[in-house]
C-alpha cells in the first residue's frame, strides 16, 4: 500500500510538469522521450548527482546487459556491454554483436585488453589488418614510451629530430635481441657490439658457426644487380682466417705469422701454360722510390709503377673503377714478380751453364794449345840440337875434305852421335805419337828389327815414374793406339826399349 502512494505521488509530480522530461509507457519501459524504445532510454544530458553514483544496469534473463548508443537516424552507433558467461567486457563501434565477435575493445575477467581481438592472451593483445600496429605519436614530449619495472624506469623510446632512439637507464643496462631465449644480438652500455655471442672479444665481436665458409662468417655484398658479396671465415682448427667471393674460396691469411696466401690449386686453374722467357722484359723494368700523395707519414716507398709494368708485363696489373664510380685505379700483384724472378733465375742458369760448357772447352783447347807450345818448343830444342850436331858433322866434313888423303872414313867420329849401324832394316825407330796432344784417341808408330829378342814400350810422367808399360810382339813397322783413360791427364815421356836398350824417348800430352 505503501509502495502505491510513492508511485502515485511520483506520477502526480511529473504530470504537473509543463514538458514531459520523464515518461513511463505502458509497456514499462521509462525515457525521456516521448516514445522510449527500450528499457531505459535517454535523451541528452544524464547526471547522478548521489553521494555513490553508479548506474547499475541487470539483465534478469541471463542476457547480454549494457548500454547502446543510437542516433535519429542510425540505431547501431555502438554498445558497450558485458557477457556474464564469460565475464568479458565488451566495446563496440559502428555496430552491436550480442556475442563480442565484432567488438573493438575487450577486456576480459583476467584484465586483459584485447585491441581488435575480442580473446585476448596477453596483457594487451593488438589484432590489425592495416599498415599499423601501433601509432605512437607526441605533439611536445620527445618520450614516446616508457618502460618500468617496480616503479623504476629502465627505459625509453623517444623520437628526437626525426631519429627514433631506444634508451636503457641503467648505467649497466644492455639491449639485447634474443630468439627462443636465446640472446643473438647484444649491444654493450659502452657501444660495444656482440653478434651471435654473448662473450666479448674486441669492440665488435662476431660469431659464427662452423661449415663452409661459403655459407658462414661475415657477409660484406654489393646490393647491386649483379650480387658480387665477399665472406670472411675463421677456420676452428687451424685459426687461418679465410676469404671467400662469391662462394668461391681465394685464399687465407696465416695464423702462424699472418702471411697471406692466395689460392694457387691447380683443382682451380685452367689453361696452364710455360711462361715465355722474361730477362729481355726484365731488363725493361724501373724499380723506383717513391712518396704516396695520401700517406700522412710522409714515408719513402720502392717498387714499381703499375702503368710501366702493364707495358711489359700486363699480367701484374689490374686498371679497374674505385667503388662504383667512374674513377679509375690501377693496381699491382707484386707476388707474380717472385714467379718472373724465379724465371728469369732459371734462364740465367741455363746461359751460365752453356758460358761453364764454353769456358770449360776453351780451357782444354788453352790447356791442348799450352801442351802443343810446349811440345813445339821441345821440338824446336831437338832440332837446334840436331843443327849444331850437323855443324859439328860439316865441321868434320871440312876437315875430312881438307884432310881427305890423312884420315880414312873409320877414324871420323860425329860428336854426340852414337857409332850405330845406319840401315833402316837393322836400326829401331820410334815416332811421335799423332795426334798430340789428344782428348780421345792417339797414335804411336814404331820400328823393331826382325833380330830383336825382346821389345817393350814405357809411358812415364814427368818425374820418371812409370805409369805405363806395353810389350811389343810384332816386328818389323808396327803402331799401338792410346786412349784418355789408359793415362792420367798431363804431359808425359813414352820410351822405346829394344833388347834392354834404350831406343828413343818422346813427349805426349793427355787432356780429359
Amino acid at each position: 500500500m505503501k509502495k502505491r502512494v510513492q508511485l502515485l505521488s511520483l506520477l502526480l509530480l511529473l504530470s504537473q510538469l509543463s514538458f514531459a522530461q520523464f515518461k513511463v509507457i505502458g509497456k514499462g519501459i521509462i525515457g525521456g522521450s516521448e516514445m522510449p524504445e527500450d528499457a531505459f532510454q535517454v535523451n541528452g544530458d544524464m547526471q547522478l548527482a548521489e553521494s555513490s553514483p553508479f548506474l547499475r544496469l541487470m539483465s534478469t534473463t541471463g542476457a547480454n546487459a549494457g548500454i547502446n548508443w543510437k542516433s535519429a537516424t542510425e540505431s547501431n552507433l555502438g554498445a558497450l556491454f558485458l557477457d556474464p558467461d564469460t565475464g568479458n567486457f565488451f566495446f563496440d563501434i559502428n555496430g552491436f554483436s550480442t556475442n563480442g565477435a565484432e567488438a573493438e575493445f575487450t577486456f576480459d575477467a583476467n584484465g586483459r585488453l584485447g585491441i581488435g581481438y575480442n580473446n585476448p592472451i596477453a596483457p594487451l593483445h593488438i589484432l590489425n589488418a592495416g599498415e599499423e600496429l601501433v601509432h605512437l605519436e607526441s605533439s611536445a614530449a620527445s618520450k614516446l614510451l616508457a618502460f618500468y619495472q617496480e616503479g623504476v624506469r629502465k627505459g625509453i623510446l623517444s623520437n628526437v629530430n626525426n631519429d627514433l632512439i631506444f634508451g636503457v637507464d641503467d648505467a649497466g643496462g644492455q639491449f639485447k635481441f634474443q630468439v627462443e631465449g636465446n640472446t643473438r644480438l647484444t649491444l654493450e652500455n659502452d657501444g660495444d657490439l656482440l653478434a651471435g655471442t654473448t662473450n666479448r672479444l674486441s669492440t665488435y665481436t662476431l660469431a659464427h658457426a662452423d661449415g663452409s665458409g661459403a655459407e658462414n662468417g661475415f657477409t660484406l655484398l654489393n646490393s647491386g644487380v649483379e650480387g658480387r658479396y665477399w665472406n670472411l671465415y675463421v677456420n676452428n682448427e687451424t685459426a687461418n682466417f679465410q676469404l671467400f667471393q662469391n662462394g668461391v674460396f681465394k685464399g687465407r691469411f696465416l695464423a702462424s705469422d699472418g702471411t697471406y696466401t692466395p689460392t694457387s690449386d691447380k683443382r682451380y686453374k685452367s689453361d696452364i701454360q710455360e711462361l715465355d722467357a722474361v730477362l729481355d722484359r726484365i731488363r725493361q723494368l724501373r724499380p723506383a722510390t717513391y712518396h704516396m700523395k695520401h700517406d700522412p707519414s710522409g714515408r719513402e716507398h720502392i717498387g714499381f709503377i703499375a702503368q710501366e709494368v702493364a707495358e711489359v708485363f700486363p699480367q701484374m696489373v689490374y686498371a679497374g673503377p674505385v667503388g662504383d664510380t667512374d674513377e679509375e685505379a690501377y693496381t699491382m700483384n707484386y707476388n707474380s714478380m717472385a714467379v718472373v724472378a724465379v724465371k728469369g733465375i732459371q734462364e740465367l742458369s741455363t746461359q751460365e751453364t752453356l758460358l761453364e760448357e764454353k769456358q770449360e772447352k776453351l780451357e782444354k783447347e788453352m790447356s791442348s794449345l799450352r801442351a802443343e807450345n810446349q811440345w813445339l818448343r821441345d821440338e824446336l830444342q831437338a832440332m837446334n840440337t840436331t843443327v849444331q850436331d850437323l855443324k859439328k858433322l860439316l865441321a868434320v866434313v871440312a876437315q875430312v875434305q881438307e884432310n881427305c888423303c890423312q884420315m880414312s872414313a873409320t877414324d871420323m867420329v860425329m860428336p854426340n852421335l852414337e857409332n850405330k849401324a845406319t840401315s833402316g832394316e837393322d836400326r829401331a825407330v820410334l815416332k811421335q805419337n799423332s795426334p798430340n796432344p789428344f782428348d780421345r784417341e792417339s797414335r804411336i808408330e814404331f820400328f823393331i828389327p826382325e833380330q830383336a829378342q825382346e821389345a817393350y814400350l814405357t809411358i812415364s810422367d814427368i818425374s820418371g815414374r812409370i805409369l805405363k808399360q806395353i810389350s811389343l810382339t810384332q816386328r818389323g813397322t808396327g803402331e799401338i793406339k792410346l786412349k784418355v783413360g789408359d793415362v792420367p791427364a798431363g804431359q808425359h815421356t813414352y820410351s822405346l826399349f829394344v833388347d834392354d836398350e834404350l831406343i828413343e824417348t818422346r813427349k805426349m800430352v793427355v787432356i780429359n
